[in-house]
């Protein structure tokens, strides 16, 4: 039994160390006081975790004004149906930034008694603002070029069709009108798939900016 729990405190320790963010077990009061802290609480959010648990420091405190309201409504309502939170809000780093992050969790119940005992979680950092901005205009621009092959296409697909023209009122002398169109078509043919899957790209790049915001 012994062997069990350190293997399992090992493996949950391991995964810690390799998430973007850190695990929590805090209490249910108004402050969500910390009791346990994971090794991604300091790279993520620049406090000491040990400093921050046994000074109990709120983690309300270090919530955005704007989004508490909404992080104690998830909180609550998942209590009361016994369910997961799954929220996206802001927490103050010790910089001073405001870190967007990706909070799940739920109530760890007392085996004798079934009444809520703990709250533990999970909490992700996120992308950055400027970096879904950044990729954001980066969509556009590449909408724009996108939008140029475009009007290319059409202006190759016109001229393969005259170079099939010319070809056919040049008869025998056309061999090389003929090739040309060939060549010019498959060209066009090629760009155009290439042009959708641009689109594709980029429709799904919207899409992934729209679920991070």
């Amino acid at each position: 039994m012994v062997a069990e729990v350190d293997h399992t405190q090992s493996l949950v320790g391991s995964i810690a160390d390799k998430i973007d963010g850190f695990f929590y077990r805090c209490l249910n009061d108004k402050d969500f006081t910390m009791l346990h802290l994971s090794s991604g609480f300091t790279p993520t959010l620049g406090y000491d975790a040990d400093w921050f648990i046994s000074t109990r420091q709120s983690f309300t405190a270090i919530t955005h004004p704007d989004d508490q309201a909404k992080v104690d409504k998830a909180v609550t309502e998942a209590l009361a149906t016994g369910q997961r939170w799954r929220i996206h809000y802001r927490l103050k780093a010790r910089s001073g930034e405001w870190r967007p992050i990706f909070e799940t969790g739920g109530a760890y119940h007392d085996p004798a008694t079934g009444e809520t005992a703990y709250l533990d979680g999970v909490i992700l950092d996120v992308k950055s603002q400027a970096d879904i901005g950044g990729r954001a205009q980066a969509a556009r621009e590449i909408a724009s070029a996108t939008g140029e092959i475009m009007k290319t296409l059409k202006t190759l697909r016109l001229l393969a069709l005259n170079a099939r023209l010319e070809a056919v009122r040049a008869g025998e002398h056309g061999l090389g009108f003929t090739v040309v169109a060939r060549e010019m078509v498959d060209l066009a043919a090629q760009s155009d798939v290439n042009a959708r899957v641009i689109e594709r790209l980029i429709s799904k790049l919207d899409d992934d900016g729209a679920m991070a915001a």
